[in-house]
């Protein structure tokens, strides 16, 4: 965080998980770094947290097509 901070000379303030995942200790190392927000998928190994900082986010996947994403939403899986 404070490396991109330095090269881009602004704060950086969130971060996303790549591809989503996330777990316990990487959401705690992302605090300690100083985030203020987390975005991780709902999905592909990612753990149930509960917190304000931590949000959840869907990915677009452009080989689905956009009614097969929203009932992914809505139904939490296919």
């Amino acid at each position: 965080k404070e490396t991109l901070e330095n090269v881009i000379q602004k704060e950086v303030k969130y971060f996303a998980a790549p591809f989503g995942l996330a777990n316990q200790q990487t959401i705690e190392l992302g605090r300690m770094a100083g985030y203020k927000f987390q975005f991780i998928s709902s999905g592909g190994g990612s753990f149930a947290e509960s917190s304000y900082d931590v949000i959840y986010r869907h990915g677009v996947n452009p080989y689905v097509s956009p009614e097969h994403q929203v009932l992914f939403i809505l139904n939490k899986g296919y």
